[in-house]
């Protein structure tokens, strides 16, 4: 693998603060954001596990239709299991409030050397708007391979 710098938390929390985050041995900035409210328009009821899977296949597609000349990753969200009387609708749960879209860049090519720069949408959930990204969401962030997962741009 490779050989990964610690980052003390302060550092983490400043670098979050302004959007910039190191994935892999690629330092990438936040170029934009999108951010929702998950479950925006719900008026009653509780949110099951089969409405958070189409929630979380609703957001992934529509950052690849808005951003279909690059790739897509999901950072898989935290799901909140809610204790209530059996329901007929399925098993309730919780997804993360927002969810945020993020088109990352960086300087530096993923694969080919003579490309321009590298970029990757990220889809995540957290429990407040961003910025900063949550600190926990981070960490799942730095762990994407962005080798594998980013495209190269040539300008």
């Amino acid at each position: 693998m490779f050989n990964q710098k610690k980052i003390t938390p302060e550092k983490r929390a400043e670098g979050l603060a302004k959007g910039n985050i190191d994935i892999g041995q690629h330092n990438v900035s936040l170029v934009s954001l999108e951010q929702y409210e998950v479950y925006e328009g719900l008026l009653e009821g509780c949110p099951t596990q089969k409405m958070n899977d189409k929630k979380i296949k609703m957001f992934l597609k529509q950052a690849e239709d808005n951003y279909s000349w690059c790739n897509c990753y999901l950072v898989k969200p935290q799901r909140k299991k809610i204790e209530r009387k059996k329901s007929p609708f399925g098993i309730s749960e919780l997804l993360p409030q927002i969810v945020c879209i993020g088109r990352f860049s960086s300087l530096d090519p993923a694969k080919e050397k003579d490309s321009d720069l590298s970029m990757l949408v990220i889809v995540w959930f957290q429990n407040k708007f961003a910025l900063p990204i949550d600190s926990s969401v981070a960490i799942d962030i730095e762990k994407i391979n962005w080798k594998a997962e980013a495209k190269d741009i040539h300008i």
